[in-house]
Parts: structure tokens; C-alpha cells; sequence
């Protein structure tokens, strides 16, 4: 188990403090490697790639962490803070880049002229600050890149007086493919009375960018006056293919904390998703939509505007961004108006073989959790197929997230312990279903930093029988049966 027993490579050299720390971590200059199982930490790179360093590399990287690097240099050309790539072809699978700094581009990771597929990926807590900012989790540069089943989640720019483009990705003349991603509370902020522009996803770009079974939720554009806008995408240049996207409790705000129009702003077209408790006219300057849910409707085929009913609705907490929010559960419930509500047949082609049978000509086969993406006569809107029926045949495990609760079997009356292990901070929910998955109680709800945490819960007034736990984050839900006896 590499996360228990850590491997470090370290920049730090010397004295504490980072100023005399290594300037890369690994440098890869022509030539291949790969990498396995490994922190990497403390790089402090003058211009580019504290963490990794790669140039016209061919790099494998696979269940690693990058924490702690930085390039804050501020140079136009400069930053990657975790990692960065010209001209390498790079596979990433099931790492996390966590709170890594750079001035102003990529401060997770920058890709240059390279090609890129990402998967399993958690790009957390990562920030730049020299001013003008693009992409504090990702920027993209002339490069060929597939994020699939990751995490964009807290990456903040914070650009002072100067504009800031791209919290979670931004996307300077590439070709994107994103399926089975969460973007989770990226932002722009303190930026003044300069351009703001997309909170979560910003694409300038001749090359297509497509983004299918995606979740935006609470995702922040904030400047002075009207200099905010596009808080979960802002797309200039080639338009941004949205299919199948659940945009909720995402805020455009002014100085003065007040909502503005434009969550969604650009060129961009949207297809079966949901847009829903984003504030006022959520959608500025459209390409077009058609057969999604949007709240206060839109002009477009098949929209409808009434309420998705999700299991739980996501919320910004009292007092407003950026004290908090809460991404609630976005499966659909039960009676839902968007459930076989979307058209079949504008879901991409699985070019990338997500369930890995060999038909790269099929239409997209999962949901973003993994589960049948079309159940009945058509697919439904948003990111999440079905009607949220918890079962025995949900998750019990999600790369970085586990649950389990004891005793096992337990008594009304008996204190059940739920065991909640997360490999990034995050809002997480605990609810408890009876087995038909009918909502029961609310065990617990809060932030939690990354770690094995224990919550009690008091079994009283619960009949005897079998139940289920689940704990659900944007990324997804797990369950954990608990089966009930009779009184003490």
C-alpha cells in the first residue's frame, strides 16, 4: 500500500525554509520513465515544473502523489508547479496533485505541445497568486488531452487587479476530451475590477472541446462590477461541447457579493443537461441547447424548466460564496422530470473504450459512475443515469473513498460506528436507506480533510431488517449494508 508506506522524493535541501529548495523534484529531459508509487514534494522551480520537469519525455505516472512544489516565477512561459510537460506523451493514472503553487499558469500541472491522458485523477487545492492567472489546476497548451473519471476540486486563483482565466482547467489552443469529470468548488477571486472568466472550465481554442457525463458544482467567477462571468465554463474560439452535464450551485458574484448573470457563458452548446440553482439567467451568449433541464427555460428544443429533483440539492451555505457550500447529491429521484428525457442520439462515440469492450464505435456506455448510461427508452438529463434507487449493487469502494460500519449485526439502540476513509479533503454526506432506498436519516454532513474518520450514530426507533449507509461527495457514492436486529 504505497499511501501508508510512503515513498518520498523531496526538493527540500539545506535550510527549512523552500527558497533553497531543489528546482525540480525529477527532471526528465528525452527520455522515458515511469513512475510508480511515490510522493513527490517540495520542488521550487525558478520558471517551470517543481514537482516534474519533463521535456520531449515519454512518462508513465501512476499512483503517486505531487504536493508542495512550486514555480512561482512569474514568466509568461513559466509554471506547472506539480508538473510540467514540452512536447512529452504522458499516461497519469490514480495520482493526485494537492496544493501545489505556481505564479501564473498550471499550478497542478502545465502541458505544453504534449499529449496527455489523465485518468482517475485528483487535482485538489492548487493555486496561483503572482497576479494574472490561467489554470490553477491545468492549462493546456497546443496539446492533445483526455481527462477521464477525475476530480477537479478547491484550485483558486487569486490575480489581485488582473485578470484570471480557468480555477480548475484552462485551455489555450488544444483538443480536450473530458468524460466522468467533477469540478467542485474552483474559483476566481480578489481579482478587482479586472476579467474573471471562467470559475471552473475557460477554453480559447481553434480545437474542438468536448465535456460528457460532467459535474459542475459550486464554482466561483468574482471580480468588481461586470468583470465576472462564466462560472463553471466560458468558451471563446471553438465551441465547447456540453453532453450530459449537471451544472448546479455555481455563483457569478460582483465586489459587493452580488449574483450577475452567465454561469455558462460563450460558445457553447449544451445537450441533455441540467442547469439548475445557479442564481438568474444562468446562460449568457449560447450557441445553442436542446432536450436539457434548465431553470427559468431557454431558447432551444425539448427544455424544460421545472425543478430536477435531485436526491439532495446542492447549496451555498449561509452568508454566501466563499463561506461555503455543500455539493449535496445529484443522482435524480425517483419521478424525476429529466429521467428519459434527453435524445440518444447526440452522445459521443466511446472512442476511448470506457468499459473496455473493443467497440470504439458504440454511443457513450456509462454514467459518470460507471452504471449503464441509456436504462430505458432514452437517456436521461445529466450527469447521472436512473432514478437514485440505493442498492446492494452500488459501490462499496471509489478510488480514494471507502466505507464500512460495525458492529455487524447491531441492535435498535446500539451505536453504530461509520468508518469513512477519503484520500482528498472534501463535503461529504452520510445518509442512511431502508432497502427499498427510501431516504431514512441523515447521519452526517460537513467537510472532511483526507484521512480515516469515525462517526457514531444511535440506531433508535428503526425497525429490524436490512439498511443501507451511504456517503456520497460530487465524485460519487458509496454504501455499506448494516443490518438491524430487534430491541435490547
Amino acid at each position: 500500500d504505497w499511501t501508508a508506506n510512503r515513498t518520498i522524493l523531496s526538493g527540500e535541501i539545506g535550510e527549512p525554509e523552500a527558497f533553497d529548495n531543489s528546482f525540480h523534484v525529477v527532471r526528465l529531459d528525452s527520455v522515458a520513465a515511469a513512475i510508480d508509487g511515490f510522493e513527490i514534494r517540495g520542488g521550487r522551480a525558478p520558471e517551470s515544473g517543481g514537482g516534474i520537469a519533463g521535456y520531449r519525455c515519454d512518462l508513465t505516472l501512476r499512483r503517486s502523489l505531487l504536493t508542495a512544489n512550486d514555480a512561482r516565477d512569474g514568466s509568461a512561459r513559466g509554471g506547472g508547479g506539480g508538473v510540467h510537460l514540452t512536447q512529452c506523451t504522458a499516461t497519469l493514472t490514480d495520482v493526485t496533485l494537492f496544493a501545489n503553487t505556481s505564479g501564473v499558469n498550471g499550478a497542478g500541472l502545465l502541458a505544453d505541445q504534449s499529449t496527455l491522458i489523465m485518468r482517475g485523477v485528483v487535482v485538489d487545492s492548487n493555486y496561483t497568486t503572482f497576479g494574472v492567472g490561467f489554470g490553477a489546476g491545468l492549462h493546456l497548451r497546443d496539446s492533445n488531452v483526455a481527462v477521464l473519471e477525475s476530480s477537479f476540486i478547491d484550485n483558486h486563483i487569486f490575480a489581485g487587479s488582473a485578470p484570471a482565466f480557468g480555477g480548475a482547467i484552462y485551455n489555450d489552443n488544444s483538443r480536450l476530451v473530458g468524460i466522468g469529470v467533477v469540478f467542485e468548488g474552483n474559483s476566481l477571486r480578489d481579482n478587482g475590477s479586472a476579467h474573471a472568466r471562467g470559475g471552473a472550465l475557460y477554453v480559447s481554442s481553434a480545437q474542438p472541446t468536448y465535456i460528457a457525463n460532467a459535474v459542475f458544482v459550486g464554482n466561483l467567477s468574482k471580480a468588481d462590477y461586470q468583470g465576472a462571468t462564466g462560472a463553471a465554463v466560458y468558451a471563446e474560439g471553438s465551441t465547447v461541447h456540453l453532453v450530459n452535464a449537471t451544472i448546479t450551485a455555481n455563483r457569478v458574484l460582483n465586489h459587493l457579493g452580488e449574483h450577475t448573470r452567465g454561469v455558462v457563458a460563450g460558445n457553447v452548446s449544451i445537450r441533455n443537461s441540467i442547469v439548475w440553482g445557479n442564481g438568474s439567467e444562468p446562460l449568457v451568449d449560447i450557441v445553442s441547447v436542446i432536450y436539457s433541464t434548465i431553470e427559468g427555460g431557454y431558447s432551444g428544443e425539448f427544455i424544460i424548466d421545472a425543478d430536477p429533483v435531485f436526491v439532495q440539492s446542492a447549496e451555498i451555505e449561509s452568508g454566501g460564496w466563499p463561506t461555503g457550500y455543500s455539493p449535496g447529491d445529484l443522482r435524480l429521484s425517483a419521478g424525476s422530470p429529466a429521467i428519459d428525457a434527453g435524445l440518444t442520439s447526440v452522445l459521443p462515440a466511446d472512442t476511448l473504450d470506457l468499459d473496455s469492450d473493443g467497440d470504439l464505435n458504440e454511443a457513450l456506455p456509462v454514467d459518470i459512475l460507471g452504471n449503464a448510461r441509456v436504462l430505458a427508452s432514452a437517456v436521461d438529463h445529466g450527469a447521472y443515469e436512473g432514478a437514485a434507487g440505493v442498492g446492494l449493487t452500488a459501490p462499496t469502494t471509489l478510488p480514494g473513498f471507502t466505507l464500512r460500519v460495525y458492529p455487524a449485526p447491531m441492535r435498535s439502540g446500539e451505536q453504530a460506528t461509520v468508518e469513512l476513509t477519503v484520500q482528498t479533503p472534501g463535503d461529504v454526506s452520510i445518509n442512511l436507506y431502508d432497502i427499498l432506498g427510501r431516504h431514512v436519516a441523515n447521519v452526517f454532513r460537513g467537510r472532511l480533510d483526507a484521512g480515516t474518520h469515525k462517526v457514531g450514530y444511535v440506531l433508535q426507533q428503526h425497525a429490524a431488517g436490512q439498511y443501507l449507509l451511504a456517503a456520497s461527495t460530487a465524485r460519487g457514492t458509496v454504501v455499506a449494508p448494516l443490518i438491524m436486529t430487534g430491541n435490547n
